[in-house]
């Protein structure tokens, strides 16, 4: 609850102090508060943007460690699915991804003290089912630069006063936002996921078509 809620004080009492999260997009957050403050300036940064988080009950497993007979600590993994509203809309479907966390028992109580966040997915949909919505010109911008893949090379990512235009040698696309960080193109089948530090700074955009990964560029 502490995630679709926005309950900085949950994550304060249930992270260890020596927290390290793994995350396969995002890279590592080493330590308990870079990982508050990701949290804070990131996901609870806009109060126009909400983010939720379900988990798929049927795939929950917790796996009890002890040492010599003393329980100590447990492994919890599982699968979760995300969804993303904007400006009081309707939900949309966001990502599903797989979670694996290491418990410890300590004197306080329960802490997590690893956190592996991996195999996020974009939910397929058609483009004609997603909703535009309207983001800030900071966060639009935050986006802006040069970004270098293996099938374009260089892609310009501009803002364009309302959202963002990609430019790469002929190709031009006007791509407008979903959520936060997923954009889409409204004449064709491609969708654009841009992935953040835990300071919020962009490091790359990925592109699906039809819900497919077919490319990654990496931020200049």
């Amino acid at each position: 609850m502490g995630f679709n809620t926005c309950n900085l004080n949950a994550f304060e009492n249930l992270l260890a102090a020596d927290l390290e999260f793994y995350h396969d997009k995002a890279g590592i957050t080493k330590t308990k508060a870079a990982f508050i403050n990701s949290f804070k300036n990131g996901i609870c940064g806009n109060a126009n943007f909400k983010s939720r988080r379900e988990l798929l009950p049927e795939t929950l497993e917790v796996f009890p460690l002890f040492n010599n007979g003393i329980l100590y600590g447990a492994v919890q993994k599982g699968v979760h699915r995300f969804f993303e509203s904007m400006d009081g809309k309707p939900e949309t479907k966001g990502s599903t991804a797989m979670f694996t966390h290491l418990w410890l028992k300590e004197e306080t109580g329960w802490k997590i003290k690893r956190v592996l966040s991996y195999n996020h997915q974009m939910i397929p949909k058609s483009n004609n089912e997603l909703n535009e919505i309207q983001l800030s010109k900071t966060i639009l911008q935050g986006y802006v630069g040069q970004y270098t893949s293996p099938r374009a090379g260089t892609i310009d990512v501009s803002y364009n006063g309302t959202a963002l235009t990609l430019k790469a040698d002929k190709m031009v696309l006007n791509i407008v936002p979903s959520s936060e960080t997923a954009f889409f193109d409204k004449s064709n089948a491609l969708t654009f996921e841009f992935v953040n530090d835990a300071e919020g700074n962009a490091l790359k955009f990925i592109v699906f078509e039809n819900g497919k990964k077919v490319e990654e560029a990496i931020k200049e």
